[in-house]
């Protein structure tokens, strides 16, 4: 961790000896978040998706792509499958912000607020992410798409995570995932 935060407060990776610690293991190791409302059932999100994380899976492959959707895939399991498709609800400042081409292509579809208000988009069968790059403080919908165990995505990195793992869900990669 102390490794991790010196890299992103901007020391070199050389100054770091960080090749000195390496201890010959030929995988990449992956850690993804679990929260309390998924790790939990009946336990409400209502407090914020966005809360702070009580655990995490780990995935591991020699393959780092793999190895992240090993992790995903773990923390997931209690959300809406991304397999196949089904509908995303994206906020209106966050359309321009995502590469609608892959989710399409991947058999999802857009909803915004424009064409189904999202207290309506939540009664649907085929609901599976929230979207908002863009969040509102209050968070209300995000709340609500997280007690509906609904994926939420608020940063694009998330989403580019996301868009590996549903290559490798709906076969549109290469390797095996094994779940």
């Amino acid at each position: 961790m102390q490794l991790a935060t010196a890299l992103m407060l901007g020391v070199p990776f050389e100054e770091l000896g960080i090749e000195e610690l390496y201890n010959g293991q030929p995988e990449y190791t992956v850690k993804a978040p679990v929260f309390s409302h998924i790790k939990l059932p009946g336990l409400s999100a209502v407090l914020s998706p966005e809360m702070m994380s009580t655990g995490e899976v780990i995935g591991s492959s020699r393959d780092s792509s793999l190895a992240m959707q090993k992790a995903l895939d773990g923390a997931s399991q209690q959300l809406a499958s991304l397999k196949g498709g089904g509908t995303i609800f994206i906020t209106e400042a966050s359309l321009p912000l995502i590469d609608e081409k892959f989710w399409k292509d991947q058999g999802f579809a857009f909803q915004t607020e424009t064409a189904t208000p999202f207290e309506e988009w939540l009664k649907t069968d085929d609901k599976k992410a929230y979207i908002d790059l863009v969040p509102d403080p209050d968070k209300i919908q995000a709340a609500a798409a997280a007690v509906h165990r609904l994926h939420v995505w608020t940063r694009t990195e998330t989403i580019g995570a996301f868009q590996e793992h549903v290559k490798a869900i709906n076969g549109n990669t290469k390797g095996v995932l094994v779940q």
